[in-house]
C-alpha cells in the first residue's frame, strides 16, 4: 500500500496576505491602521511572500537531486543510444581492411563505421550443405534460412560450407557471420551471459565456494559442443585460430579463424570440387533446433557512430558557461574529446560528463549537449571554466539515436576505398534517443521491483525465466516437493518444473538445461534451500467422441475442427482454460471439454465423451488427476459424427 500524497497549499501571495489582514480584527484588535504604510503591514506582506516561496517548492525536488536519488539505487538516465548492424563486404581480390571502415546511405549523410581489422576474401559462399542421419539437405546460399543441423540435431550432424576458390593466403583473417531470426534479442542474451559471468567472478574473488562451483564458460552452449574443421585431402581438422562467438549456431555472432595453408576440395560425396569447412556436434543435444536466416562471409559489427576530423572550436573568453558548436549533426555520448592549450602550448584533455552533477570548482569537465552538437562548460562552482585566451579543439563521432535504425540494404556505400561493395542484410537495432528523467525513474521502479535473489516461489520462478541463454518459456515451482519423493513431504525442498518453447518436438527439458538453470539459481537461493530443476510429469490424453449434427453439416470439417479444438486445448503452451498452456497440476475435467465440443457451431450434442490417458484405458465417467508437477499432452483422439435425424 502507497503513503497518502498530502494536499499541499497552493495559496497565492494576494490570497495569503488577505488572510492575515482578515485576522487582525480578532488576533490584535487594537490594530487599527492597516494600511500598506505600516510597519506590521509591511511584516505581513514579507511574511506572505516567505510562505508561497516556501509552498511553492514543497514537493518540487531539483532534477539533480532525482538524479542522485537514481545513482543510489543503481540507475542514471541514459544518454542516446547507437544503432548496430551487420554488413559484408565484397572485393575482386583479397583485401585487407583495418578498423574504422565507414559505410554510408545512397541517399542522405548516415554513417556506419566498422571497428574489427579483418581481410576480406574475394572468396563466395556457393554451397550450404546440412548433414544428418537422414542424409544431406541442400540450402538456397542466397535466400537462407534453415536449420544448419536439421530439426533434430544429433551428435555427428554437421553444416558444411562450400567455397567457389581458396581461402586467402595461410593465416588470412577470415570471419563468417551468422545471423538468427532475431540478432537485437540474441545481442541482449550476449550482454546478459556477460553480466553473469562477471558476478560469478566477483562471487568467487569474494572467497564463496557455492558461485566457484557455479562457474561455467559463458560464451559456450549450455549443453551442446561444435567443432570447426577444414578438409586437407585425407582427414578433417580443426580450423586454426577459431573464435566461435555464436554458442554452436544458437546465436547471432561472429566465427573468426585463420586461413589454412593445406585446405583442399573435397570431403562430401558428390562435391569433389568444392572447398569445405564444416560445424560438426560432437556431443549434447539441443532444446531447440537452431535456425539461421543468414550465413554471411567477410561481415563484421557496423556502429552508427563515424570518426570525423578535428577540429578548432574557438578561444575561450574565460567567461562562465561558455558553449562552443561543435557539429550540426547529433553527437555519440562519451566520444567527444576537448582538448584545451594555453597560450605557453600548454594542453589538457577536458572530461565529458553526462552533466555537472559530481564537478567540482577545478573539474575539467565538459557536458556535451548531443541533440544541439555543443560542447557546454562549467561556471566555475559546477566545473572549472576555461581559461581566457586558450584555444579549443575537439574529435569526436557522429551518430546515434533513433535515426540509425536503419531498414535493411540502405548502406551501400564505402566510404575511401574503392573496388569494395557492401551489403546490409538486417535492419539496425538498438539506436535510441536520450532517455528522459521521467522515463529513467519509471525504469527504475521497474527495476527495483525484479528480484535480485530468490527468496519466494514466485521469486524462483521469475528468475528462471530470465537464465540467460537457457530457452525456458514457463516453470513452476513447488514448495517441499522432491520430484523422486512424489508421495512425501521434502522439508527444505523447492522443485522448478520447466518447459522449453519447442516442447511440442522435445516435451523434456534436456539434462544440460536444468543444469544451466540450476547452476544461474544456486548463487540466489537461500543457503539451506535444497533445489531441484526438472521437467514435468507428462499424461497423454487422448479424446474419443460422437458429435451429434444438424443435417446437411459437412462432417469431415467438423472432425477436423474439433481435432484443432482439443489439441490446442491440451497444448503445453497455448492450451487450458485461460489460453496461456495447460497450467501445472491442473486435472482435466471431462465437463470441460465436452462444453469445448458442444459449443463448436453446427453440434447439436455430444455423445459418449471418453477420455484415455497414456494410450491407455478409456473412461467415460471420471476426470484424469495429474501430479503437482504434470503436464497435458494430445493423444490421439477419435470423433465420430452422427446426423440428427428428423422427427
Amino acid at each position: 500500500m502507497s503513503l497518502p500524497v498530502p494536499q499541499l497549499d497552493t495559496l497565492r501571495y494576494d490570497q495569503l496576505l488577505a488572510e492575515a489582514r482578515d485576522l487582525l480584527p480578532y488576533r490584535a484588535p487594537t490594530w487599527t491602521d492597516h494600511n500598506a504604510h505600516d510597519p506590521g503591514i509591511t511584516l505581513l506582506e514579507l511574511f506572505a511572500w516567505q510562505a508561497e516561496t516556501g509552498s511553492y517548492r514543497l514537493d518540487r525536488i531539483p532534477s539533480a537531486s532525482e538524479r542522485a536519488f537514481l545513482r543510489l539505487v543503481g540507475n542514471e538516465v541514459q544518454p542516446a543510444q547507437v544503432a548496430r548492424t551487420v554488413v559484408a563486404f565484397r572485393a575482386d581480390s583479397n583485401t585487407s581492411l583495418t578498423d574504422g571502415v565507414q559505410i554510408r546511405t545512397v541517399v542522405g549523410k548516415t554513417r556506419f563505421q566498422t571497428s574489427t581489422s579483418f581481410d576480406v576474401a574475394a572468396t563466395r559462399i556457393t554451397t550450404l550443405l546440412s548433414s544428418t542421419a537422414s542424409g544431406i539437405v541442400a540450402h538456397d546460399v542466397d535466400a537462407a534460412s534453415f536449420h544448419p543441423f536439421g530439426v533434430r540435431p544429433a551428435p555427428g550432424d554437421a553444416l558444411y560450407i562450400g567455397f567457389d576458390r581458396a581461402l586467402p593466403a595461410a593465416n588470412a583473417r577470415v570471419r563468417l557471420f551468422a545471423l538468427t531470426d532475431d540478432p537485437a534479442g540474441d545481442e541482449l542474451t550476449w550482454r546478459a551471459l556477460y553480466a553473469e559471468h562477471r558476478r560469478q567472478r566477483r562471487a568467487s574473488s569474494s572467497g564463496c565456494r557455492r558461485s566457484q562451483a557455479c562457474q561455467s564458460i559463458f560464451w559456450q552452449h549450455h549443453g551442446v559442443r561444435v567443432a570447426w574443421e577444414y578438409f586437407n585431402g585425407t582427414t578433417w581438422n580443426a580450423l586454426p585460430g577459431l573464435r566461435d562467438a555464436t554458442r554452436a549456431l544458437s546465436l547471432s555472432g561472429p566465427v573468426r579463424f585463420r586461413s589454412p595453408s593445406d585446405m583442399h576440395a573435397g570431403g562430401v560425396t558428390g562435391y569433389d570440387t568444392t572447398l569445405f569447412i564444416r560445424c560438426r556436434i560432437i556431443c549434447g543435444t539441443f532444446d531447440c533446433a537452431p535456425h539461421l536466416t543468414a550465413l554471411l562471409l567477410n561481415a563484421v559489427l557496423a556502429r552508427h557512430a563515424a570518426d570525423n576530423p578535428p577540429r578548432t572550436l574557438g578561444v575561450s573568453t574565460g567567461q562562465a558557461q561558455q558553449r562552443f558548436d561543435v557539429s550540426d549533426e547529433p553527437l555519440v555520448p562519451g566520444s567527444v574529446q576537448i582538448t584545451l592549450t594555453l597560450p605557453n602550448a600548454t594542453q589538457s584533455l577536458w572530461q565529458e560528463r553526462a552533466n555537472f552533477d559530481r564537478s567540482g570548482p577545478l573539474a575539467q569537465h565538459v557536458v556535451i549537449d548531443t541533440a544541439r552538437g555543443q560542447a557546454v562548460f562549467g561556471d566555475g562552482l559546477a566545473g572549472q571554466v576555461p581559461p581566457a585566451a586558450a584555444s579549443l579543439s575537439a574529435r569526436w563521432r557522429t551518430g546515434s539515436g533513433l535515426l540509425g535504425n536503419l531498414p535493411a540494404k540502405s548502406l551501400a556505400l564505402v566510404i575511401g576505398h574503392s573496388g569494395l561493395s557492401v551489403k546490409q542484410p538486417v535492419t539496425a537495432w538498438g539506436g535510441s534517443d536520450a532517455e528522459t528523467l521521467g522515463a529513467a525513474k519509471a525504469r527504475a521502479v521497474r527495476s527495483i521491483a525484479l528480484a535480485r535473489c530468490a527468496v519466494t516461489l514466485p521469486d524462483f520462478e521469475a528468475a528462471a525465466l530470465h537464465v540467460p541463454g537457457a530457452p525456458v518459456v514457463r516453470c513452476k515451482a513447488i514448495a517441499e516437493f522432491h520430484p523422486q519423493l512424489r508421495h512425501m513431504t521434502a522439508a527444505g525442498c523447492i522443485t522448478l518444473v520447466i518447459v522449453s518453447p519447442c516442447v511440442r518436438n522435445h516435451p523434456n527439458p534436456t539434462p544440460a538445461l536444468c543444469r544451466a538453470v540450476r547452476r544461474f539459481l544456486d548463487g540466489r537461493r537461500p543457503v539451506a534451500t535444497e533445489l531441484h530443476v526438472t521437467g514435468p510429469v507428462w499424461t497423454k490424453v487422448s479424446v474419443k467422441a460422437t458429435l451429434r449434427t444438424q443435417r446437411g453439416a459437412n462432417g469431415a470439417a467438423l472432425r477436423a475442427k474439433a481435432l484443432h479444438s482439443v489439441t490446442t486445448f491440451f497444448d503445453p503452451l497455448l492450451g487450458g482454460p485461460e489460453g496461456h498452456g495447460w497450467p501445472f497440476g491442473r486435472p482435466v475435467f471431462r465437463t470441460e471439454v465436452l462444453a469445448l465440443l458442444n459449443a463448436m457451431p453446427g453440434v447439436v450434442a455430444v455423445e459418449q465423451l471418453r477420455l484415455a490417458s497414456n494410450d491407455g484405458g478409456d473412461d467415460l465417467c471420471n476426470n484424469i488427476a495429474l501430479c503437482p508437477h504434470g503436464l497435458v499432452l494430445s493423444g490421439t483422439h477419435t470423433f465420430n459424427v452422427s446426423t440428427e435425424s428428423t422427427p
